[in-house]
């Protein structure tokens, strides 16, 4: 015969804050019980504090990487013990190599006397080069706990601390068990349920030396709580763990319900606010006759989980939220169907979901692709009979010939994903800079940077004492904070120790915000009679090797004049009226008329059958006239300070060009010739600055062919054009 009387059910719970935190100095109001699959409605349950013992292990991490820390983790983990529960009784235990095979002795048995528990915590010490077996320990501390269970209205808990991953020093896994084992063995007995609570330490912002992910979800899988963070907030990471304990409320009701292990939620209310039911299991040996309830479906919770969000991705990516739905007579249900609509566009963002295997409680994963952040969602649920229809939603007596439409259960969202923490700017300052070297036109800045591993490349500009820009720092690779600057020409050019300059630098990191800093500079350019003065007290015996050098050139100079003249023949002419031509002339009429040789020796004019543009673009004096139509080749262009900017004179057999004003142009920089078939032809005659095309520096005394307009730089100042005229 069926016991219609039911049992007396005692539940513990704790309610928590949408961060998973559990509430403090508040007071449960009322709460109910109801047990799923169909077998009753809600029953109001009796809310007391719980005075029954509570069991802790407290477990703290004993492994080499502890040494500096342990003395802090000591002084947190009694500090918390003035606030624990009055009904606890703890173990203290270390561990750093734990086998299961061994009996795991704790230093203090269990106890209420806090001074003992004290004691034993000042006596965990940290063992040298000693690994991390944690889930090898924390199996070991639910099996003590197991044993340690008088009955059922005891509770069990374990508290355990850890800084690092369960590893050993070679990073291998330390531990036989894993994650899965350790919540299947805290869970699986109903009635001695093991609550574990876990404190992570972190070394960095990152939380790199823990695996924060497995500890939070262990807490949340075996109604624990977890606290992670920082060395300095020590003492507040344990006593959030003993709030948890403190939080604990006990619910009576006396149920009906059949046989087996049953699945229940609990509902509770405060101050007129209703808090998401939390399902729990129990086992009952009962049989009570219920009518049949009809089918239905609802949503417990929706919880989000960041645990697989991608900080550094551009775009969310893994995060889910996990909804829990409590369904009535689940039998009578072939599948629930759950999708997502965005509230403000009314348009679905999730395809339709269809669950099959249906019990009296049912837990889905919806991913967050295409949200987006700050918007408001809906989940809808729906649900299908064994014949295929969708279900409507029960109404009382009145309204039964009228039902509801099929949508079962329904709840509004803001998706918020956490946001990633943005880097702060690397300080740097520029130190006063070095005298610059006026021999090579360079600058030299020292740079005092922060974190200059952070530094990617620099950037800027050079200002004149009004402000103006006159030259910029292009972006360039950061190797150092020491940085060589080309001088701009207006600080070469400036002979007044009173000018200042101002130079402003801009550090790009790899991530995050750009840093600027400026710093004002007066150059003092020493005079040419000191510049001669210094390079001859630095170079003495270059000075003196280069005047024997000279010295001897002009020995030879006068030898070889006087032995020429003595021995060349009175018809040969003068050296200017004759020269040796290596090019073929332009055509073969022009080759006809050409003289025939005499004492060994090509009689030539220059040539001037051809026309070439020349304009000067930029050079640090522009001319008054800076283009100007060459007609005779060869022709060279440099610089002669004797002559008037952008002059031409003939020099022998050549004609040469003059453009003042760029002292690091040579006197003959390059040469312009003409060769067969009309095609011109540029030559660097060894230049000290170099001669570029179109940014390739040509190869002294190597001749290239100029083909239509081509741009030329001579050194690094002065530009210009060349155009080949028909």
């Amino acid at each position: 015969m069926a016991d219609n009387s039911g049992a007396d059910l005692s539940v513990f719970f704790t309610v928590i804050d949408p961060n998973g935190r559990p509430l403090i100095g508040v007071d449960v109001d009322a709460a109910t019980i109801e047990v799923l699959g169909g077998q009753g409605e809600p029953i109001e349950a009796q809310v007391v504090r719980p005075n029954t013992p509570i069991n802790v292990a407290l477990l703290l991490d004993a492994s080499g990487s502890m040494a500096p820390l342990i003395g802090d983790v000591r002084e947190a983990a009694k500090s918390s013990l003035q606030n624990a529960p009055p009904n606890a009784n703890f173990a203290v235990f270390k561990f750093s190599e734990v086998k299961l095979d061994e009996e795991f002795r704790p230093i203090q048995p269990f106890t209420n006397d806090r001074n003992l528990v004290a004691s034993a915590i000042d006596a965990v010490q940290s063992d040298p080069n000693g690994p991390t077996c944690l889930y090898n320990a924390l199996a070991q501390a639910i099996q003590v706990l197991e044993r340690q269970q008088r009955g059922p209205e005891e509770r069990s808990a374990i508290i355990v601390f850890t800084d690092g991953r369960d590893e050993r020093a070679n990073g291998v896994v330390c531990s036989q068990l894993g994650f899965d084992d350790i919540v299947y063995r805290a869970k699986r007995n109903a009635l001695a349920r093991t609550s574990i609570h876990t404190i992570g330490l972190c070394q960095d912002d990152r939380c790199s030396n823990i695996n924060r992910v497995e500890l939070q979800r262990l807490a949340g899988d075996t109604l624990g709580f977890s606290a992670i963070g920082g060395q300095t907030n020590l003492t507040s990471l344990f006593q959030e763990i003993i709030d948890g304990l403190n939080s604990q409320w006990l619910a009576r009701a006396r149920v009906c319900t059949g046989p087996g292990r049953i699945e229940a939620v609990i509902k509770a209310q405060i101050r007129d606010a209703a808090f998401p039911p939390a399902a729990f299991i129990f086992d009952s040996t009962q049989n009570c006759q219920q009518a049949p309830t009809p089918p239905d479906v609802n949503i417990s919770s929706v919880r989000y989980d960041p645990s697989a969000y991608d900080l550094e991705a551009p775009a969310p990516s893994g995060d889910v939220y996990r909804v829990t739905m409590s369904i009535v007579s689940p039998e009578q249900l072939s599948s629930v169907i759950v999708n997502v609509w965005d509230v403000a566009g009314g348009t679905q963002v999730s395809p339709d979901l269809s669950f099959f295997e249906l019990g009296p409680a049912l837990t889905v994963e919806l991913g967050t692709q295409g949200f987006i952040a700050g918007r408001e969602y809906r989940i809808q649920v729906f649900a299908q009979d064994n014949d295929g229809f969708l279900v409507r939603k029960p109404q009382p007596d009145s309204t039964l010939r009228n039902p509801q439409p099929t949508l079962l259960a329904s709840q509004e969202f803001k998706y918020e994903p956490p946001q990633k923490a943005l880097p702060q700017p690397v300080e740097f300052a520029i130190e006063p800079p070095n005298q610059p070297d006026w021999q090579h036109e360079k600058l030299t800045l020292n740079l005092k940077v922060a974190e200059p591993d952070r530094i990617a490349a620099y950037s800027g500009f050079i200002a004149d004492g009004n402000g103006s820009k006159i030259a910029d720092i292009p972006v360039t690779e950061f190797r150092g904070e020491q940085i060589v600057l080309d001088m701009p020409v207006q600080m070469w050019q400036s002979r007044n120790c009173a000018l200042s300059f101002a130079f402003t630098l801009e550090l790009t990191p790899f991530e995050g915000p750009t840093s600027v800093a400026a710093r004002e500079f007066k150059p003092c350019r020493p005079s040419l009679i000191q510049r001669m003065m210094i390079w001859t007290r630095n170079n003495p015996l270059t000075l003196a090797t280069a005047i024997g050098f000279l010295v001897s050139c002009l020995s030879v100079w006068f030898v070889f004049r006087f032995w020429s003249q003595r021995r060349l023949p009175p018809e040969v002419p003068t050296p200017h009226e004759y020269t040796v031509v290596a090019t073929s002339l332009p055509d073969e009429k022009s080759a006809a008329a050409a003289p025939s040789p005499k004492s060994g020796l090509v009689r030539s004019e220059p040539v001037s059958n051809y026309r070439l543009r020349l304009k000067i673009t930029q050079s640090p004096q522009q001319p008054a006239k800076s283009e100007t139509i060459l007609s005779h080749f060869p022709c060279v262009i440099g610089r002669d300070e004797f002559m008037e900017h952008f002059e031409l004179s003939n020099r022998g057999s050549k004609h040469f060009l003059n453009v003042a004003g760029d002292e690091r142009l040579s006197r003959g920089h390059i040469e312009i010739t003409v060769r067969g078939g009309g095609k011109f032809f540029l030559t660097d005659l060894d230049s000290r600055n170099g001669t570029y095309i179109e940014s390739r520096k040509l190869e002294p005394l190597k001749p290239a062919p100029l083909t239509g307009f081509t741009a030329v730089q001579l050194g690094r100042r002065t530009h210009m054009e060349l155009e080949p005229l028909p």
